[in-house]
Formats: C-alpha cells, structure tokens, sequence
C-alpha cells in the first residue's frame, strides 16, 4: 500500500457523492469568484459548467465511472505533489530545527559521546542498555 492509492473500482454511492461534491465545489469556486474577486461573469460560467456536469453526470449513469477515473488521474498527481510537500515541510520545519537545538543544547539521548560515556561503556562491544522485563502480560492492559 502507498501512501497514495488511486481508487479504480468505486461503489455506487461513492459515484453518487463524487457528483454531487463536484457540484457543491463549482458553487464554492464559483461563490470565490463573485464575492472575493469581484468577478460575476466568471462566477456565472463557473457556476454554469458545474451544473452542465451535474446534468449531465446524474442523466448517464454510464459516463459517472469515467468522469470520476477521470478526475482521478488528473487529480493524482496535484495530490502526489502536496502530499509530499507538506511532508517535507513538516520534517524540515518541525523535526530538522528540534535536532538541531537539541544538538545544540548539548543533548546526547543515544550516549553517543565519548565524554559523556562512563569508562566501562568506552570499552562496551555494544551500547545495549538492558531493561527489566514487565511483570506480567496483564500490566499491558492497564497503561495508566
């Protein structure tokens, strides 16, 4: 499994929502249009097509598995695209600037330093750190 599926086999209801929500986002780019940009026309033709593919999406049953592949394969790749940017984002703008203050601090979670290290643990073959073993399955359950 990927982190982005295309969906190739949709249920009736998914091909019922999916022209509906098609519907429902003309009118809210259409809606941008004439309140946010101050341009109705382009709001009228926006709102138009998305009624026209509304119409035309309910009235032939057969064309609703080929629009909504369609709009899939278009779409794939715009979400392929945020998805990985947002990832990105998140990794060198949350994580990498955590790794670097803690670096800086000083912090050396893994003992890793050689002067922070105890003279035994300079010789270790291994930085294994051995823990004691849970007293029973059952404390599993009660985490708290």
């Amino acid at each position: 499994m990927s982190f982005l599926d295309v969906h190739k086999e949709p249920t009736r209801l998914e091909l019922r929502l999916f022209g509906l929500l098609f519907a429902l986002f003309a009118g809210l780019l259409g809606s941008l249009l004439r309140w946010r940009a101050g341009a109705p026309d382009a709001a009228f033709v926006v709102w138009g097509i998305g009624l026209a593919c509304m119409l035309v999406y309910y009235a032939l049953p057969p064309l609703r598995r080929v629009a909504f592949r369609a709009w899939i394969r278009v779409t794939y790749p715009l979400g392929w695209v945020v998805s990985h940017a947002v990832l990105a984002l998140v990794y060198y703008g949350i994580f990498t600037p955590i790794g670097v203050l803690t670096r800086l601090g000083g912090r050396d979670s893994l003992r890793q330093r050689k002067e922070r290290c105890q003279e035994s643990e300079r010789r270790a073959r291994t930085y294994w750190v051995a823990h004691r073993p849970a007293d029973s399955p059952a404390r599993y359950f009660k985490q708290f």
